[in-house]
């Protein structure tokens, strides 16, 4: 009776073992190993490795949280001179879990300007989780002739489903020998009759890569002679080059009728990233 007994008995623990299972939902127990075997308390009988009685969920499946990444110590403005070739910018980037995240952040990265280069350091890929954050540092380099503007390169870090990404501006300032633009007009010098006007043409041409706005602003030379008889106006007063894109404006400068023998100038000045530039036209009226 004893030997059909505990085949009996050792159904009814499995059996009761189910019906707990079915009524508590899983139950995270530490995975067995050779040398310290789970234990089943009801029976007091290590459960070998290859057959844990329940698998336990992995970290990715269980995580809720998230991470975050930040740039603490932001680069300053870069002041390129003529004694170096290369700029490079090492920006450190740290990564920290938040809730109960645990996994690998893998990172790439873009940049607003072919004219500025990025690229991850060492490591390439961290691996996180609550109370252990990790950093990697971002490397960037450019010419000593890029013009002068704010350039932004985004660092951007990838786990799973998860997607974060950073800015990091990159501003340089490029000296005056290294210009930007270039301005010229058709005539620098107006006569007019009274009662006339005469139109000019001025051209602005990219240098050096620059791709930008150029502000165009007009003002006169012996005011108190001009003004009381002789308007000038632009049209248009901000202008947008590219390489090999230039633009134009039209300046129109118009004596009153009652203007009398007169002899001043206009200067018109342009003012782009990094640099600025004038040109002057002579203004007369009369013979």
């Amino acid at each position: 009776m004893e030997v059909v007994g505990r085949p009996r008995k050792a159904l009814g623990l499995v059996m009761g073992l189910m019906s707990f299972l079915l009524l508590t939902g899983p139950v995270l127990v530490p995975v067995a190993s050779r040398d310290n075997p789970a234990t089943d308390p009801a029976c007091g009988v290590g459960i070998p490795s290859q057959l844990p009685l329940i698998l336990q969920d992995s970290l990715q499946s269980n995580s809720t949280g998230d991470f975050s990444l930040s740039v603490p110590y932001p680069e300053g403005p870069v002041y390129e001179n003529n004694y170096s070739d290369t700029w490079y910018l090492a920006p450190i980037i740290f990564v920290n879990s938040t809730g109960d995240f645990s996994g690998t952040v893998s990172f790439y990265t873009t940049s607003s300007s072919p004219a500025v280069h990025a690229f991850i350091g060492i490591p390439g890929s961290v691996t996180i989780s609550p109370g252990n954050g990790g950093f990697t540092f971002l490397n960037i380099d450019f010419s000593n002739l890029t013009p002068s503007g704010t350039y932004t390169v985004t660092l951007i870090g990838e786990s799973g489903s998860l997607r974060h990404s950073v800015d990091i501006p990159v501003t340089v300032i490029a000296p005056l020998q290294y210009a930007s633009f270039h301005m010229s007009i058709d005539s620098t010098k107006a006569i007019l009759d009274a009662g006339s006007s005469t139109i000019f043409t001025l051209t602005v041409i990219s240098l050096n890569g620059y791709s930008g706005s150029v502000s165009l602003a007009v003002g006169s030379t012996y005011d108190y002679l001009l003004k009381p008889y002789v308007s000038y106006c632009l049209n248009p007063t901000i202008l947008t080059i590219s390489p090999g894109k230039p633009a134009t404006a039209k300046l129109e400068i118009k004596a009153e009728a009652n203007t009398p023998i007169v002899v001043g100038g206009v200067v018109i000045t342009a003012i782009g990233t990094g640099h600025t530039e004038s040109v002057s036209v002579g203004v007369q009226v009369g013979p």
